[in-house]
């Protein structure tokens, strides 16, 4: 259960850091910075989410 929840946490970072360090394209080049801002709260937001369940099911086993 723990690997799983390793496994989800990881792969969401990747997709925050992703969306981070994305090379700027012609669909990146439109997004302004404030945008920037606001996809990365959501991701953190996402992952605090991610953590909080993984942490429930974790006491609930124990």
């Amino acid at each position: 259960m723990r690997f799983l929840g390793l496994i989800i946490t990881l792969a969401i970072i990747g997709y925050a850091i992703h969306i981070y360090l994305d090379s700027p394209t012609d669909r990146n080049a439109e997004i302004k910075p404030e945008q920037q801002i606001d996809q990365a709260t959501q991701a953190a937001d996402l992952m605090n989410q991610a953590l909080q369940r993984q942490q429930e099911k974790f006491d609930h086993t124990n």
